[in-house]
């Protein structure tokens, strides 16, 4: 097996963010997972391609009154084999404080 924990699809991609306990996983499906890297917990999946993501990285977003110096305001930019390109806007406090399931392997 892929080691994914849910779902048949292979990691194409892996993405931890710079100073936070999170981490992003691309598949082959399309999607993104976004996974606490505390405990394994699936805080959100990101949809929105149709073919394997090839690459993808973290942006800071500025927050309120401009200020780019926030990590928890980021965008998820990824690139995919759709010839598409997009952009997720997360706020990452409200996903690493809300109610997490744990990875079931």
């Amino acid at each position: 097996g892929t080691g994914t924990g849910t779902g048949g699809s292979g990691i194409t991609r892996l993405q931890w963010h710079p100073t936070l306990p999170v981490v992003l996983c691309a598949y082959a499906d399309g999607t993104i997972r976004v996974w606490d890297a505390r405990n394994a917990a699936l805080l959100q999946t990101l949809t929105g391609h149709s073919d394997m993501i090839n690459d993808m990285d973290f942006a800071v977003v500025a927050g309120a009154g401009g200020n780019a110096n926030d990590d928890n305001n980021v965008a998820v930019v990824s690139a995919s084999d759709d010839q598409t390109a997009r952009v997720f806007e997360l706020n990452l406090s409200t996903l690493l404080q809300q109610p997490q399931t744990a990875m079931r392997t």
